[in-house]
């Protein structure tokens, strides 16, 4: 249905900002688009890192850089994406004024 976004499992638990400040597009060969953010991809993995590197830059303010992902399917890009965003949002580390 228009407007509606599909959920992606990899954001599951993590606050509606966090999803919405996703800065890149993997594109799958299929054409599926799933969103990530940079600083998480880049600083969990070297390859993704400088994949980013050499990205060509947003054109526009709010453009997402897009990445290609050849070869992965979209479970496989799922399961990437769960180790790097959710795990990692797990992890966070909270601090409370004492």
């Amino acid at each position: 249905m228009e407007g509606e976004q599909e959920a992606f499992p990899y954001f599951a638990g993590t606050p509606l900002a966090f999803q919405a400040a996703a800065d890149v597009l993997l594109k799958l060969d299929d054409g599926m688009l799933l969103p990530a953010h940079s600083q998480l991809l880049a600083s969990t993995s070297p390859v993704l890192c400088e994949m980013l590197y050499e990205a060509p830059s947003p054109v526009a303010a709010g453009d997402k850089i897009v990445l290609p992902l050849p070869g992965f399917s979209k479970l496989q890009a799922f399961d990437i994406l769960k180790v790097r965003v959710l795990d990692r949002h797990q992890a966070r580390v909270c601090v409370y004024p004492g």
